[in-house]
């Protein structure tokens, strides 16, 4: 190309396409590539207005394949087909090369090459909000979907600047490829291309479509695609009621539903065993909600929806409280600002002879815990009770936070908290 061998960018397309695939990472400059210590490759088979033939065009992959390239960005096309460089592109599938081709910017179904060759990844273009850019060609040639709208990358002179187009879009691909060349080197270009598609965030029609092919490309679970992680959890019989795993509390609680959702979809389902545990093995790292069905007749005393994230190859544990109720039903709980301190009022419903009496706990702050302020007995009512408490140690601007909980031979129970600033 202009008849020298310099690859240096006339037009400012390559450099913005090169940075996006593998600008330098950890330098406090400018954007961090997808594969950022990976090599490039600058070949030049376009003038500086953009333009070159197909000849060109092959002779610049058979090149890029005899030096040694793993991984071909093709961020150019045309609507029309050529046999030139389809064997130029056979013969680079052929020595093992991933070859990613933007899917074109003409907004239509129309076939575009070398993106609609079935060696090559096709790749349409997205906007921030996860849909289809509407610059983006589209069709039975998408293998995959990719950022392709007002992307910030590498530009001549040092420079940075916003660019759209599938031409943007091709080079995260490239770059993802990369990625995984880089994480093993002995995988092959189909095992490559399988990875991409499969670890897609699925967008559109369920599964494959004309919009995003298989999907909108997922960095992180296609290097983490086959890696595996267990998830284990326990339901104990709180018998404090404190929402803590007190060493004392060895009770398991059993038939616990377990249900594990991911992205809002449930993907496992189980339940405790007699001990009161679960495991879970052979999971996808990621984030997932964990949540369990209280068990009859049992309250919970921890959250029972929790999330956890489970890394490459690794393990987390999650536990929840729950707790028989004591025999008493507290249907009012109040905390009111008097002279001299704060009144607890509460009532309750269906005292049975189990039932002690109960301890009101103080904190301002609930999540490093409460102490006990106060205690009362029962009054042993079956139909129910008024009761009232005075707490008269609290300070003006405070704010507090009550919590009642029941004492009785059945064990305990907790109710609150409620919230209350003191004037």
């Amino acid at each position: 190309m202009n008849d020298d061998d310099d690859p240096a960018d006339d037009q400012g397309h390559g450099t913005h396409v090169a940075g996006i695939a593998a600008a330098a990472i950890n330098n406090g400059q400018g954007i961090a590539g997808i594969a950022g210590q990976s090599l490039i490759l600058p070949v030049k088979v376009l003038n500086e207005n953009n333009q070159g033939t197909w000849a060109d065009v092959a002779e610049g992959i058979i090149y890029a394949v005899d030096q040694g390239a793993r991984v071909i960005n093709l961020s150019l096309g045309s609507t029309a087909d050529s046999s030139t460089v389809h064997d130029a592109v056979l013969y680079a599938w052929s020595h093992n090369v991933v070859i990613v081709a933007a899917a074109g910017n003409d907004g239509t179904t129309t076939p575009y090459y070398p993106a609609a060759y079935a060696e090559v990844i096709g790749v349409s273009a997205t906007t921030p909000d996860d849909v289809r850019a509407g610059f983006s060609s589209y069709g039975t040639h998408i293998s995959v979907a990719a950022p392709g709208a007002t992307i910030y990358s590498t530009t001549p002179g040092n420079s940075y600047s916003f660019k759209s187009g599938t031409s943007m879009a091709a080079p995260h691909v490239s770059g993802l490829a990369a990625l995984l060349l880089a994480q093993d080197g002995s995988r092959t270009n189909a095992e490559v291309r399988q990875i991409i598609e499969q670890s897609a965030d699925d967008l559109g029609a369920p599964g494959w479509d004309e919009e995003y092919g298989y999907g909108r490309v997922n960095a992180y679970k296609a290097v983490t695609w086959g890696a595996t992680a267990s998830l284990s959890g326990l339901a104990w019989n709180d018998a404090n009621s404190n929402g803590v795993h007190d060493p004392d509390e060895v009770n398991g609680v059993p038939n616990v539903p377990v249900i594990v959702r991911q992205n809002g979809q449930v993907v496992a389902t189980t339940s405790t065993n007699d001990n009161g545990s679960f495991l879970m093995e052979n999971m996808q790292p990621g984030l997932y909600e964990v949540e369990v069905e209280p068990p009859p007749g049992m309250y919970p005393t921890t959250p029972t929806l929790v999330e956890v994230e489970l890394g490459i190859n690794g393990s987390e544990t999650t536990e929840f409280g729950f707790v028989a109720p004591t025999a008493v039903q507290v249907v009012m709980l109040e905390v009111t600002p008097v002279t001299g301190g704060v009144e607890i009022v509460w009532a309750t419903a269906n005292e049975g002879q189990e039932l002690w009496g109960f301890e009101i706990h103080r904190s301002t702050n609930p999540e490093s815990g409460y102490e006990k302020v106060g205690e009362v007995a029962a009054q042993g009512m079956s139909f129910g009770a008024m009761y009232s408490w005075v707490d008269d140690e609290v300070e003006t601007g405070q704010t507090y936070y009550y919590r009642l909980v029941s004492i009785g031979a059945n064990g305990e129970n907790a109710f609150g908290p409620v919230e209350v600033t003191v004037f």
